[in-house]
């Protein structure tokens, strides 16, 4: 394919000008082979090794949005983004070890996600070339909303079905599925219960509602069956698509 592509060029294109565009075409090529069917990436949107960071299908990221690999692996991702996502305008995402955000997350703009950060340990060097740590992992459950800002640091695990408030702050500390989280330093203030079908106070999450919460692939699978095909709002993710009416 990419033969013909180049001869049809051959007959319009100047020799010295044919090189600049299949190099152009390659380099296109390479960086979309880990983004899957549907998605759509603000043009603004920077990435840092894309090589080492894979997105799903039917997600958008939104403008003015960096996503950043600050150690190269060679046997994964270092990111994953899964399907039917949608990252917020802003959206900053530094990936230590590793970075998961799980199907149907959705973030508000200006969230910012930090699995990475400069090494301190010498003062009396630059921290410009210090380099940057490489240990924290971060991962989203499935479902999850991040409201206006939150800020999530170090290694940190959200369970599935949590909503996180705006301005939050969740600084390497585990959320349990299903809450609600506000503040900063961050506190769990309601979970979500299965005998009620509401969420309730933490003072009144029971024993025997932690253990009828479904678990992360059951709820995911729920969540396919009665939503199989999400129109993504591809219009929220920035000025390309202009105002709405």
């Amino acid at each position: 394919m990419l033969n013909k592509i180049k001869y049809k060029l051959l007959e319009y294109v100047p020799n010295k000008i044919l090189p600049m565009i299949v190099k152009s075409f390659l380099f296109f090529k390479r960086k979309k082979r880990h983004i899957g069917k549907g998605t759509y990436i603000d043009p603004s949107v920077q990435f840092a090794r894309y090589g080492n960071i894979s997105i799903g299908s039917y997600s958008a990221i939104s403008e003015g949005g960096s996503i950043n690999v600050n150690q190269i692996k060679n046997d994964g991702f270092a990111i994953n983004i899964g399907n039917n996502c949608f990252l917020g305008h802003h959206c900053f995402i530094s990936a230590g070890n590793s970075v998961v955000i799980k199907d149907f997350v959705v973030t508000a703009r200006d969230c910012k996600i930090l699995g990475s950060s400069h090494v301190i340990s010498d003062p009396f060097s630059p921290y410009i070339t210090t380099g940057t740590t490489h240990d924290c992992s971060i991962e989203i459950g499935v479902n999850c909303f991040f409201g206006v800002a939150v800020i999530i640091n170090g290694d940190v695990k959200i369970g599935h079905g949590c909503v996180i408030g705006a301005n939050t702050f969740i600084n390497n500390k585990n959320i349990p599925p299903f809450s609600v989280v506000v503040g900063n330093p961050s506190r769990i203030i309601k979970r979500y219960s299965m005998t009620f079908k509401q969420w309730v106070d933490i003072e009144n999450f029971t024993e025997a509602d932690e253990k009828n919460l479904p678990e992360e692939s059951a709820y995911l699978k729920s969540l396919i069956e009665k939503h199989p095909r999400i129109p993504m709002f591809f219009h929220a993710t920035g000025k390309n698509f202009g105002n709405l009416p």
